[in-house]
């Protein structure tokens, strides 16, 4: 280096001064004019250098948030992956009503002024204080008093009634139904529609009953119908053994009197009386006519009930009243096999 250059650089012990020379030292501080500070600059930008002054650095710094206060009380809130503020995150009344997939899911401890609500049953609940209670009873449908009634059939109800046919005065007519069975035309009934059901188109005149044609009945057969007393007391019931004759005195179980109407005198045939006797012969006379007398009891005991059966036996028994509480009862009847059974009744 020449002398020139040396003191050009004007070195000063440890001391350069780079001024005149135009250069600028980066070990050390250094005294530089303002066009000077410029033009450094200039220089480090046209070399692509990202340099920031203290200044500079400063003012970037003081702007930048620190990380201790994301998501900290009179800090600032933080961001979820959906770019979405967590509900932890804020006030209460900005998230009341809250949706979990089922009540299970619900936070162990709730929060007084929201509403949870069960995806699953659409059900919403409150916190008590101590547990999870339903806002309102699920809706229950059906048909007592204290459920709703199913929107369908109410819909159908209202469809029917809306539906309602027309009035019509009184009367007899043919008519004309809608769907919901309701009477939409009337026609009035004439007298061929009646008679074409097969109603005779004339008064019908009817004579009183006969032996021998029907008829209505008149007042006195009316009142003779109901004096006749239908319910029979049976006073005694004696068998015969088989092939022996009969003839005994037998005690009534309860004797005849002066109110006793009529006497029924009966003959039964069978092998094993009574479970299947059959009857054989029957004689109904007022108790006055068998009041000290005899009736006798005629007719064909055989399994056809025919004279012409060659098992055919002509039986003829007689009743003999002897007393109110006693009657004798002979047949000279019998039967190899069979018993004959004797019974009285009263009426």
């Amino acid at each position: 280096m020449s002398t020139y250059e040396r003191d050009k650089l004007n070195v000063n012990g440890d001391t350069v001064n780079l001024r005149d020379a135009g250069a600028v030292r980066f070990d050390r501080a250094q005294s530089l004019t303002a066009a000077q500070q410029a033009q450094a600059r200039d220089n480090i930008g046209a070399n692509d250098i990202d340099a920031y002054t203290k200044t500079q650095t400063d003012t970037l710094l003081s702007g930048k948030l620190d990380a201790t206060q994301k998501g900290a009380a009179s800090g600032v809130a933080e961001l979820d992956s959906g770019g979405k503020v967590p509900s932890a995150q804020l006030p209460s009344y900005v998230d009341d009503v809250v949706e979990y997939a089922s009540a299970s899911a619900f936070p162990a401890t709730g929060e007084t002024g929201k509403i949870y609500v069960d995806t699953t049953t659409n059900k919403t609940y409150r916190w008590s204080g101590s547990g999870y209670v339903e806002i309102s009873p699920s809706l229950a449908l059906g048909e007592t008093s204290s459920t709703a009634y199913r929107g369908d059939r109410g819909k159908a109800a209202y469809d029917h009634a809306a539906a309602k046919g027309s009035a019509f005065a009184s009367g007899l007519y043919k008519i004309t139904t809608n769907a919901e069975g309701h009477v939409t035309a009337a026609t009035a009934a004439a007298k061929s529609d009646i008679t074409a059901l097969g109603i005779p188109g004339q008064d019908t005149t009817y004579q009183d009953a006969t032996q021998l044609a029907s008829g209505l009945m008149s007042a006195e057969d009316k009142e003779k119908l109901d004096g006749i007393n239908t319910s029979w007391t049976r006073l005694c019931n004696v068998a015969s053994t088989p092939n022996a004759a009969f003839d005994q005195i037998v005690t009534l179980d309860t004797p005849l009197s002066n109110t006793t109407k009529n006497v029924l005198l009966s003959v039964q045939r069978g092998n094993n009386l009574p479970t299947n006797g059959r009857t054989i012969a029957t004689a109904i006379v007022p108790y006055t006519q068998f009041q000290g007398g005899a009736v006798y009891v005629t007719g064909y005991s055989s399994l056809v009930v025919s004279p012409t059966d060659p098992a055919a036996i002509f039986v003829v028994a007689v009743f003999i009243w002897i007393s109110d509480s006693k009657v004798e009862i002979a047949t000279n009847c019998k039967s190899a096999d069979e018993y004959f059974r004797f019974r009285v009744f009263a009426q």
